[in-house]
């Protein structure tokens, strides 16, 4: 028996998912349900699941983005999603499948079937389990953020993010082709959205981008030269933290 959770923000979907794995997946053993990205995570932590059943679209947080925050992906994925023009994005992160919704038996049975081969090679052959590991890792540095306001919502390879500063509950977003882009949320919570191994908030107002430092300048805190000549004021406290982040 291979266990799994189903993440999905619409409750009436993911109970119908459940209703028809419980009925036409013998092998599968639902242990819990989630319906949202940051309920998904901390259960993935709690029950080690074989599978997942993951919604792509959800508020603050998508199951891609999820995926990517995500250290340890000792477990199967096939995603969920109303809408086929996700699927070549699905396959990219190493999915087992996609099943479209409102879900067909038939897709889910033969979905099921492949995260189950896929379980037993990696149980028997633990260089496919680092493999994946560290294609997620890879996937956390490129992964996208949707950066909204009133009239507009833009989607950027957080590699194409210089540095992001607060102003008020407003977060100013730098980016690699010089162009500043506006979001209508707090740094604090566009920071949640963000790949922490890239991403480091090196003052109250501030997160830079560690791959797009050139150069740090010595200083009570110091200050960092990033890649496109500006010069940013490293906070004292966080000065220790972000040299032992750089080296």
């Amino acid at each position: 028996m291979f266990t799994t959770i189903v993440i999905d923000d619409e409750r009436k979907a993911a109970e119908n998912l459940e209703i028809l794995i419980n009925e036409f997946c013998p092998d599968i053993k639902i242990v819990d349900l989630a319906h949202s990205s940051k309920e998904g995570i901390d259960k993935i932590q709690m029950h080690a699941p074989d599978l997942i059943f993951l919604d792509i679209e959800m508020p603050f947080m998508s199951g891609f983005d999820m995926l990517a925050k995500i250290t340890l992906a000792n477990f199967e994925v096939i995603f969920t999603t109303a809408h086929d023009e996700f699927a070549i994005q699905a396959f990219k992160v190493n999915a087992v499948d996609y099943l479209l919704k409102p879900v067909i038996i038939d897709d889910l049975k033969s979905s099921v079937s492949k995260a189950i081969d896929r379980i037993r090679l990696k149980q028997n052959n633990p260089d496919v389990l680092a493999q994946m590991i560290r294609y997620f890792e890879v996937q956390a540095k490129t992964r996208r953020i949707p950066i909204g306001n009133s009239e507009s919502i833009n989607y950027i390879e957080t590699n194409q993010v210089l540095y992001l500063c607060a102003d008020s509950n407003y977060t100013h977003v730098y980016l690699l082709n010089g162009k500043k882009l506006t979001m209508s949320k707090t740094l604090k919570d566009v920071e949640e959205h963000l790949p922490h191994d890239t991403f480091f908030r090196i003052h109250i107002g501030t997160i830079v981008n560690l791959t797009h430092i050139s150069k740090y300048i010595r200083g009570e805190g110091g200050s960092v030269i990033m890649s496109n000549g500006i010069n940013l004021e490293v906070a004292k406290r966080r000065k220790h933290e972000l040299l032992e982040r750089l080296n």
